[in-house]
């Protein structure tokens, strides 16, 4: 089960299911269950070969556009307008822009919601 502190905003993912109950119920004004469905985010291919995906950050679950080749990786988390000039010559696919743009949207629009609900306890 994924939860969240609402205060702080920080997600909790794939927490003890009966943890997470006890949390919820003893805890309902500082904790929430959220959606455990990963919205919009591909995985990075197993393949070596030169690939680009939409991901989050490992430390702080920014929405990132990631370009991996072997062992290499490279990321991006500015405008989706400028996102095909991100890795220099390397062209993004279309698809994967269009990935990018709607998890920036989601991920706006869940801070705000976030926001919005902290300045109404306040």
């Amino acid at each position: 089960m994924d939860i969240r502190v609402i205060s702080t905003g920080h997600e909790f993912h794939q927490v003890d299911t009966k943890i997470a109950q006890l949390l919820l119920e003893l805890l309902p004004a500082a904790v929430e269950r959220i959606n455990s469905q990963p919205q919009c985010v591909t995985a990075p291919p197993a393949s070596d070969g030169p690939r680009f995906y939409v991901g989050k950050h490992k430390i702080n679950d920014k929405v990132m556009l990631f370009f991996r080749q072997g062992s290499e990786e490279q990321w991006y988390d500015g405008p989706a307008d400028f996102a095909h000039h991100a890795f220099g010559k390397r062209q993004v696919p279309v698809a994967v822009i269009d990935e990018y743009r709607l998890a920036l949207k989601q991920e706006i629009e869940a801070n705000r919601a976030r926001q919005a609900q902290r300045e109404g306890r306040q």
